[in-house]
C-alpha cells in the first residue's frame, strides 16, 4: 500500500478549501484534514495590544490534536478512509495501485515544521482574501497583513519544494493542473539496475539479480520499482529513463569498467547529466559498489584501493559539510549525535575511495562534497558518504537497506531504533528527490517489479529473498 500526503496552503478565505474539496472528490481513497477545524476556544486565543484576536498564529490552534489525526491516518489510512464514510473508490489513473491520499489544507500548515516534513507534495495558493462578514476596521492592516507577511517569510526561509499556484486565474484550469500533478505524484517510480550474478550458488537461478531488500527499501518510502535489465538496447534505456524518476545503483561484485553493469550505468549517468543540465531533475543514488561506480564515472578512472570494512557496523565520522548537506537535512539532533556515536551503518566491502585519493583528484573534488568518512581495518580513511555539488547524485559506502530488511545472525546488520530511523529517513530522502522529477511512468504494469516473484535465498546467500532475471 502506498500513501501520499498533499499540503494545500494559502491565505485564509483564499480558495484553498474549495480546491481541496474538489481534489478529494476526484481522487480515490482520499481524505481531508482541515487546519481550520482545530482552532482553540475563542477564550483561549491570544489578544494583541490593540485588542485583536491573534487567529493568524499557531498558538491559536490545537496543533497537537491535528498532528495526532495525521499520524493516525499514516498508521492506518484504509480504516480512516472507511470510517469517514466517503464516496466509493473511483477508477482513475491512480487505481493501478493501492494508494491512499491525505489532503492537509490550512493557512499555517507550512509553518509547523513537524507537519511540513510529512508533506509529499506542497502547494501554496496565491489569491485574494475574500472574507464575509468583513473584517473589523483596522484588523486587516493592523494584524492580518503583517502576520501574513511574517508567516510567508518564515515559510520561504524554512521550506523547500513548495509549488506556488496562481489562484487568480481560471478555477477549472487550476484544478485540472493540480489534479494532473497529484496523479503524476502517485505514479512515481524508481529504477533499480540489476546486478550481475557472480556467486556460483546463485547462478542456477538467473544471470542478474536484485536483492529484495533494495526493493522493500524503495517501496517503504512511497515509490514503485522497475527493474532495469542489462541486456537492452541504448534506445530502450533512453525510453526507460524518460519514464522513471530516479536510479538506484546497488551493491555487488561487478567490474567497474568492463562489466555490463558499468556499461549500462554509464548510459544512465550520461542521460542524467544531460537532463539535469537542461533543468530536467533526475537523481541517482549509489550504494556500496554503486557509490564506487559513481566515482569511476566522474573521475574517468578507477581510483579505488584496499579499504576493507567487511561485515562490520560503524558510526560515521561526519564532516562539517554534513550539517548543511541535503542528505542529512532535517535529521533530528539526537539522530545526528547517534550517527557519530553508535554503529548504525553496515559495511560489507573490501575496496573504497580513500580520502587522500578523493582530495588529489580535481574532478571528484569539483563534483562531490564529502559528508562522512570511516577508517578501514588497515587504518586507511575512506569516503563513506558524499553528495553532488551541482547534480542530485549521492553515494554511500554503507548499506542503509539492511537496517530494516535483512536478517542474519552471522552478519552485522544494525537493527537498533536509531539504525531503523536512519534507514527510513535516507530512503525517504531519495524518494523525495525523485518526486521533483517530472518524468511520467505510465501504467505499464509489466515493467514493474510486481511481475516477478522473489526466491527464498537464506539457505545459500546473505539475503533472505532475491529477484532473479
Amino acid at each position: 500500500m502506498k500513501t501520499l500526503i498533499v499540503g494545500v496552503g494559502g491565505v485564509t478565505n483564499g480558495g484553498k478549501s474549495t480546491l481541496s474539496k474538489s481534489l478529494q472528490e476526484m481522487i480515490p481513497n482520499s481524505c481531508i484534514i482541515a487546519q481550520d477545524t482545530f482552532f482553540k476556544d475563542d477564550s483561549l486565543v491570544p489578544v494583541d495590544t490593540n485588542g485583536f484576536k491573534q487567529y493568524d498564529t499557531l498558538d491559536a490552534l490545537h496543533m497537537d490534536t491535528m498532528m495526532s489525526e495525521v499520524e493516525a491516518w499514516q498508521r492506518d489510512p484504509k480504516t480512516i478512509f472507511r470510517k469517514a464514510h466517503l464516496a466509493q473508490e473511483k477508477m482513475t489513473p491512480s487505481s493501478a495501485v493501492d494508494v491512499f491520499v491525505l489532503i492537509v489544507e490550512g493557512f499555517l500548515i507550512f509553518n509547523h515544521s513537524t507537519l511540513n516534513e510529512l508533506m509529499d507534495k506542497s502547494l501554496c495558493l496565491q489569491s485574494l482574501r475574500v472574507y464575509q462578514p468583513p473584517d473589523p476596521p483596522g484588523y486587516f492592516d493592523g494584524h492580518v497583513w503583517p502576520m501574513y507577511l511574517k508567516n510567508r517569510q518564515d515559510m520561504e526561509r524554512t521550506c523547500t519544494g513548495i509549488v506556488i499556484l496562481d489562484g487568480l486565474g481560471s478555477k477549472e484550469e487550476l484544478l485540472a493542473t493540480v489534479y494532473q500533478d497529484v496523479c503524476q505524484e502517485i505514479k512515481r517510480c524508481k529504477g533499480i539496475l540489476t546486478q550481475i550474478v557472480s556467486d556460483a550458488a546463485m547462478k542456477p537461478y538467473g544471470s542478474t539479480y536484485i536483492p529484495a531488500s533494495y526493493v522493500k527499501y524503495i517501496e517503504s518510502a512511497g515509490s514503485r520499482v522497475t527493474p532495469i535489465k542489462l541486456t537492452l538496447t541504448t534506445a530502450e534505456y533512453e525510453n526507460i529513463f524518460r519514464r522513471i524518476n530516479g536510479l538506484l545503483l546497488i551493491g555487488g561484485a561487478s567490474n567497474l569498467e568492463t562489466s555490463d553493469f558499468a556499461r549500462v550505468s554509464k548510459i544512465f549517468y550520461q542521460l542524467a547529466l544531460k537532463a539535469n543540465d537542461a533543468g530536467d531533475f533526475f537523481p541517482i543514488w549509489g550504494t556500496c559498489l554503486g557509490m564506487q561506480l559513481l566515482t569511476v564515472l566522474v573521475a574517468g578512472q578507477n581510483l579505488l584501493t584496499k579499504a576493507t570494512a567487511e561485515n562490520v557496523a560503524l558510526p560515521l565520522n561526519l564532516t562539517p559539510a554534513a550539517y548543511t548537506s541535503r542528505v542529512f537535512e532535517g535529521f533530528p539532533k539526537e539522530l545526528m549525535e547517534a550517527l557519530q556515536r553508535e554503529p548504525l551503518t553496515g559495511h560489507f566491502h573490501h575496496y573504497g575511495l580513500t580520502v587522500k585519493a578523493f582530495k588529489n583528484n580535481e574532478k571528484l573534488q569539483g563534483f562531490f562534497t564529502i559528508i562522512s568518512t570511516n577508517t578501514g581495518e588497515s587504518g586507511v580513511d575512506f569516503v563513506s558518504t558524499f553528495e553532488g555539488k551541482q547534480y542530485p547524485f549521492y553515494g554511500v559506502q554503507w548499506h542503509p537497506e539492511v537496517n530494516r530488511f535483512q536478517w542474519d545472525s552471522k552478519l552485522n546488520f544494525p537493527h537498533s531504533p536509531h539504525a531503523v530511523q536512519l534507514s527510513s529517513l535516507v530512503a525517504e530522502f531519495f524518494v523525495n528527490e525523485g518526486r521533483r522529477s517530472l518524468h511520467d511512468f505510465d501504467d505499464s504494469k509489466e515493467a514493474l517489479i510486481y511481475c516477478y516473484t522473489p526466491v527464498f535465498a537464506g539457505n545459500f546467500s546473505g539475503y533472505e529473498q532475491i529477484y532473479f532475471f
